[in-house]
């Protein structure tokens, strides 16, 4: 079912209930409609701008879905934990706050390695399999290594603990 339609010249734009996003339809998109030639019809478009024009829906809708499993946590986080950590002194938005910060330098960390080349990931693979398996080792270190519920995988930085294996997945 439509939530809101507008339409603005040709195209429509539509927000639906189901699938969660929504969709536009161009001018000229059906293969049944006539060609009136004008540049901004679908069909007179390129492959490669077609193909764009296809995936940006689908690309918006699972961005749509990111941002409300991000909200979804950011909520179950702070719900969770706010008499915790209004008990420890650290003030009841400690842990909410965390959150987001470490949200945003995963966004971060997301962006600066999809910009990165894939080519030098493989021209530099030996040298990211010794780094795995140091940061493997590092773990082991006394005072470096943080053992948690008996098991000593994390890697302890002082603002946060990292788990090794969850970068050795990527490295290698």
């Amino acid at each position: 079912p439509k939530l809101l339609s507008v339409r603005r010249g040709d195209t429509e734009y539509c927000l639906s209930a189901i699938p969660l996003g929504g969709y536009v339809k161009m001018a000229g998109e059906n293969p049944d409609d006539q060609p009136q030639g004008a540049t901004d019809e679908f069909l007179s478009k390129s492959k490669w701008q077609r193909f764009q024009i296809l995936m940006a829906g689908p690309a918006m809708n699972m961005v749509l879905a990111v941002l409300l499993l991000a909200a979804f946590g950011l909520v179950m986080v702070s719900s969770a934990s706010i008499a915790i950590a209004e008990g420890s002194g650290a003030g009841p938005f400690y842990h909410p706050i965390r959150h987001v910060m470490f949200l945003g330098g995963g966004l971060l960390l997301a962006l600066a390695f999809m910009r990165l080349p894939l080519l030098k990931l493989q021209d530099n693979s030996r040298m990211l399999l010794l780094l795995a398996i140091l940061l493997l080792l590092a773990v082991l270190v006394p005072g470096f290594g943080r053992r948690i519920n008996g098991a000593t995988r994390w890697l302890n930085f002082g603002l946060f603990g990292f788990q090794v294996v969850e970068a050795v997945k990527l490295l290698v």
